[in-house]
């Protein structure tokens, strides 16, 4: 009887894999992500601009095949876009620092250093195959809307200007928030076999505005030049070191196209 247990399981995993019946499918795919709109934008105006770059998505999907061809789709996935630091770089330049003393300074020469944005999704929705569904068809085009949750980190900043008459450091903390999201796309399967589908995807993914609470920003400068010519510290200040926090919200809504490819495995 003990060991009728192990061969029965054994039986229900093969007609698992082989049945002729397979109603649903696990996709993993991975490639690059775009930021668009505002996520994007570089230039400071009445939105606040988000220096995302290109980077990279990994997604993980479960489709349920319900008939008509229909699905029920379940998927996660983790999305890193890179932060535009030279543009930062500029912003920082044509900024004016310390109005509250009455005159505003501006500092040149800037070097930024930053982390990178970090998004994470959890979405739920439909996909449609638009192609006729038969099991002499290799090739299927689904078209999909899902709904779901982010997470997104802010990208801390660390940022150094120098000139022959000033040493400034400027600190952006990071934050994380959580809102609502969306995603909207097409992807095409190529059956190898009766397991393995090849999947090539294009998706637009969008956020509700975030809301990054309590962004901490510190600025510190040296005050009525150097010292010693060169020797950028902040002891090395004529005058004691002025100093400035600010803290403040982050509004930032995450939209980006990815284009993914991966496996299918049909269950």
């Amino acid at each position: 009887m003990k060991k009728s247990f192990p061969l029965l399981f054994a039986v229900l995993i093969g007609q698992t894999l082989f049945s002729q019946q397979k109603k649903s499918t696990l996709m993993i795919s991975l490639g690059p992500s775009f930021p668009v709109g505002n996520y994007s934008n570089t230039i400071a105006g009445k939105e606040q601009p988000g220096y995302a770059t290109m980077g990279g998505t990994v997604t993980l999907s479960y489709a349920h095949r319900m008939g008509s061809g229909f699905s029920a789709i379940a998927m996660v996935a983790l999305q890193k876009n890179g932060f535009n630091s030279s543009a930062f770089e500029q912003q920082l330049s044509q900024s004016a620092f310390f109005i509250i003393t009455g005159t505003a300074r501006y500092y040149p020469n800037w070097e930024v250093q930053s982390k990178s944005w970090l998004n994470k999704y959890g979405l739920a929705g439909l996909s449609k195959n638009i192609l006729a569904e038969g099991t002499d068809k290799k090739l299927s085009w689904h078209f999909k809307l899902l709904a779901g949750v982010i997470n997104s980190s802010l990208p801390s900043i660390n940022g150094s200007s120098k000139s022959d008459t000033s040493y400034v450091v400027y600190v952006r903390g990071g934050q994380s928030a959580t809102g609502l999201c969306f995603a909207a796309g097409t992807d095409i399967r190529y059956q190898i076999n009766k397991l393995f589908s090849i999947v090539v995807s294009l998706d637009y993914t969008g956020s509700s505005t975030l809301s990054f609470n309590s962004v901490q920003r510190y600025i510190t400068a040296t005050d009525g030049g150097l010292c010693i010519p060169g020797i950028y510290q902040f002891n090395n200040s004529v005058r004691p070191p002025i100093f400035q926090q600010n803290i403040n919200e982050v509004r930032q809504a995450i939209n980006t196209v990815n284009l993914s490819a991966g496996m299918a495995l049909s269950l």
